[in-house]
């Protein structure tokens, strides 16, 4: 897997005076996809790229569904993080049923940090509820912003933060079938339906970037 974060060291000249006074700073990281010829995965990255699929997308059938997606950042030198993280997930849903009905999606999202293979849980937030009544064929999109307080958790050299989002759908009977997915394009294309069920799945007015900020502590 390919390591796209740099965490050398920053200069101090980079953060301001309230930074520095707080002992504190925020790095803002870019979720997205990577595929070679054999494998792919989810990473996080403080750098924009081009992700290999725009999106995530998942058939819902009957009365919803849940599906989850992990997207993982790993470390060169040790950092430590704690504070208030901010994330805004972007998400879509597409209606496929003849009838119009509202289908509605909330997400749990989970913090962990993994050294040596194990995995340790750090923080856990929810987002709100999104809800949207849509007849046959139309989209609808939405971004969630959440805060979730993270302790003070040292990452070594070789450690990795791994983000998990969760998402959950339900569908008002009997409006059986729709499509839902979640954006991770760092610069924030629209959405071409080339992903899992090669259909969009992100409507056009939402953006698709996938966006966190993490605050960490400054060693001066």
């Amino acid at each position: 897997m390919p390591n796209l974060l740099d965490t050398q060291a920053t200069q101090i000249a980079s953060y301001n005076y309230s930074d520095i006074a707080r002992g504190t700073a925020v790095e803002v990281l870019y979720g997205g996809k990577w595929k070679d010829a054999e494998t792919s995965g989810m990473i996080l990255s403080n750098k924009l790229f081009y992700s290999d699929d725009i999106a995530t997308g998942w058939a819902i059938h009957g009365g919803g569904g849940n599906r989850s997606v992990s997207f993982d950042m790993g470390f060169t030198n040790q950092r430590i993080i704690g504070g208030s993280a901010i994330f805004n997930i972007p998400v879509g849903v597409e209606q496929k049923a003849t009838e119009s009905g509202e289908i509605r999606i909330s997400g749990m999202i989970t913090l962990k940090k993994v050294s040596n293979g194990t995995e340790e849980e750090i923080a856990v937030g929810s987002t709100g509820v999104f809800a949207e009544t849509l007849s046959q064929n139309s989209m609808a999109g939405h971004i969630f912003n959440s805060i979730i307080t993270i302790p003070n958790t040292k990452f070594r050299g070789g450690d990795t933060l791994r983000v998990t989002i969760n998402l959950y759908t339900t569908n008002a009977a009997p409006y059986p079938n729709s499509n839902m997915g979640i954006g991770h394009d760092p610069v924030n294309r629209s959405d071409d339906g080339k992903n899992d069920i090669d259909e969009q799945v992100i409507p056009d007015n939402t953006d698709t970037n996938l966006i966190i900020q993490i605050p960490f502590k400054i060693d001066v």
